[in-house]
């Protein structure tokens, strides 16, 4: 608002926002050029806002975790003998998983088929919190297309559902 000897006159104002970084040695005297801008200019009003930033966006705070250390996934493990494949779902570490089926404690399919188990043949088909619905679907798949299905005949409960 500008005042004359006998009317006031208003001015809109264009306001003008920046969005700068916060440095702490700058601050203050940025703040008093964009007071000495507004004071000079009428017709603009030059506000600043101030931003930080989070130092765990210029490097990575957490280790990369390797395919076999993740968990809550569905894997198939492929039989290089024979087509044979078996469809499982682990909610711990997949490395563990295969330790169980090459060494065969607890006796699975893969440790009681016919030809002996490879590390190799493990494939992650899936990462996901629901590992039992997802390895149905992917057993369901497997059987339309024919494939030789090591699972036994206690085919997922959440099979029949689909």
């Amino acid at each position: 608002m500008q005042t004359t000897n006998t009317e006031t006159v208003e001015v809109d104002k264009q306001k003008i926002f920046w969005k700068l970084p916060f440095i702490k040695s700058i601050h203050t005297e940025l703040k008093k050029g964009v007071h000495t801008i507004n004071k000079m200019f009428k017709k603009i009003q030059l506000n600043i806002a101030f931003t930080t930033f989070k130092t765990q966006h210029m490097c990575k705070n957490k280790d990369t975790i390797t395919p076999a250390e993740s968990s809550s996934l569905v894997y198939k493990y492929s039989c290089e003998h024979c087509n044979a494949c078996y469809v499982g779902e682990t909610r711990r570490q997949l490395k563990r998983r295969i330790k169980e089926h090459l060494t065969g404690r607890p006796p699975s399919e893969i440790s009681m088929h016919n030809h002996p188990p490879s590390e190799k043949g493990f494939t992650i088909l899936s990462k996901t919190k629901y590992t039992r619905i997802t390895e149905s679907l992917y057993l369901k798949q497997f059987i339309r297309e024919g494939q030789n299905i090591m699972n036994n005949n206690k085919i997922s409960e959440f099979l029949h559902l689909f």
